[in-house]
């Protein structure tokens, strides 16, 4: 008996020494593959990848969790006729650097407004979809100067009452949620994400180049340590930044599905909360609203750039 634990000790530690190895031998991405391109510039230390496109008033797009600017392609076309469009990848996803201590909401308004300023935006609308909606709402109460309203689409926004699961918990483990990563990815990543995108779009078929470019992007151990690590914070990240809704007094519209059983009675109560906010729910379609619904949701961007 001792025999036999001495070696399930010893299998053990050696799973473990291999998870952390992986971990710390790790080479993130640093470039999009040149079909993708993108810009970069640096904001609170972290190297940010971004595209735009047009002229005229501004448009920040910010994508969710996971994600990447690329999540913005179905709109981007149509708003840059009138619009200057940037999109970015936020900290740790797509090709942008990661940050410890990042995994906030007021942190990702720190680099979203830190990507305004230096890229000289003006009297912006920052657009947020689903992790980025919330973002965009912790923007707006950080009342600056330079954003005009804010249109979040289909977005969590109040916690869930959620526990974490252990897997999660040890995903979001900077070294060790890496190595993990690496060793599972490959074998589980794949049917995953392709799994969690037809739940999101809720029976619709999504292009087959859809579902290629966010494998490639979304199989990228960075980019689940740093889901995980948002998802572990969301909650208590959630429940600080609710406090400041009643307070945001530059426009709001929120646009979310019609039949979604836990977003939109959230969406429902964040509009009853914030005062002159605008609410469209839209029936028949998932979660990735921007391109089962372009139309809705380039008219929201619009008419809050009117207002």
């Amino acid at each position: 008996m001792k025999r036999l634990a001495r070696i399930l000790a010893a299998f053990i530690a050696a799973i473990v020494l291999a998870v952390v190895l992986a971990g710390l031998t790790y080479q993130p991405a640093r470039e999009a593959p040149s079909s993708l391109g993108g810009k970069t510039i640096d904001v609170l230390g972290a190297r940010i990848r971004y595209q735009q496109w047009g002229t005229g008033p501004d448009v920040l797009l910010i994508h969710g969790s996971p994600g990447s600017l690329e999540d913005w392609s179905s709109v981007v076309e149509m708003l840059a006729r009138t619009h200057r469009v940037t999109a970015y990848d936020r900290p740790g996803h797509g090709y942008s650097d990661a940050r410890p201590g990042f995994a906030t909401y007021g942190k990702q308004a720190d680099v979203a407004l830190g990507l305004i300023d230096a890229l000289h935006l003006e009297h912006v609308v920052v657009v947020g979809h689903s992790y980025g909606g919330a973002t965009a709402l912790a923007v707006a109460a950080r009342k600056s100067p330079a954003v005009r309203s804010v249109v979040v689409v289909d977005s969590t926004v109040y916690p869930k009452g959620e526990s974490p699961t252990l897997l999660f918990r040890a995903l979001a483990l900077p070294v060790i949620g890496v190595g993990l990563s690496r060793m599972l990815g490959p074998a589980v990543g794949e049917k995953k994400i392709r799994s969690g995108i037809d739940e999101a779009f809720r029976g619709a078929i999504p292009a087959d180049d859809f579902y290629a470019l966010r494998v490639s992007i979304w199989m990228q151990p960075r980019a689940n340590q740093i889901l995980a690590d948002e998802r572990v914070h969301m909650d208590p990240a959630l429940s600080e930044l609710g406090a400041s809704y009643s307070s945001i007094a530059i426009p709001v519209a929120i646009v979310g599905q019609a039949e979604d059983p836990v977003r939109r009675p959230q969406l429902e109560r964040l509009h009853a909360e914030i005062h002159g906010s605008t609410l469209e729910l839209v029936p028949a379609v998932g979660h990735y609203v921007q391109f089962q619904k372009p139309d809705v949701v380039i008219a929201a961007i619009e008419a809050a750039s009117a207002r």
